[in-house]
C-alpha cells in the first residue's frame, strides 16, 4: 500500500489482449483484491499499463497490452468497490474505487 492507504494495482495482461482494451472482466478482476478484503474507506487505483519493470522495454517497443477504463471499472464493480473514478496518473491512465 502506497502513503495515504491508497493500493495501487499494476496489471498484467497476455500479449493477446485485444488492442481495443476490451478484454475480459475476468483477467483483471483477478488481479484486484476483494474490497471485503481492506480496510473500508481504501481507495484501489487500477492502472491501464503494464507492470513497472516492463515500462523501459514498453518505451522502446512501444505500449504493451492496455485494459480500457470500462473493463477496469467493470473488475472494480465485480470485486464489490464504490465510488469509482477515472482520470490521468502519472504517465498513465487510472481507474479507481473505494473498499
Amino acid at each position: 500500500m502506497s502513503a495515504g492507504g491508497d493500493l495501487t494495482v499494476r496489471l498484467e495482461l497476455p500479449q493477446d489482449w485485444p488492442a481495443s482494451g476490451l478484454g475480459e472482466v475476468a483477467t483483471v478482476s483477478r488481479q484486484i483484491p476483494p474490497a471485503t478484503t481492506l480496510p473500508r474507506g481504501t481507495r484501489v487505483v487500477v492502472l491501464a499499463g503494464g507492470a513497472a519493470r516492463k515500462r523501459f522495454f514498453a518505451r522502446l517497443l512501444g505500449k504493451g497490452p492496455r485494459a480500457s477504463r470500462a473493463v477496469r471499472g467493470s473488475a472494480l464493480l465485480a470485486r464489490g468497490y464504490t465510488r469509482l473514478g477515472a482520470g490521468a496518473a502519472d504517465e498513465d491512465d487510472a481507474v479507481w474505487g473505494y473498499a
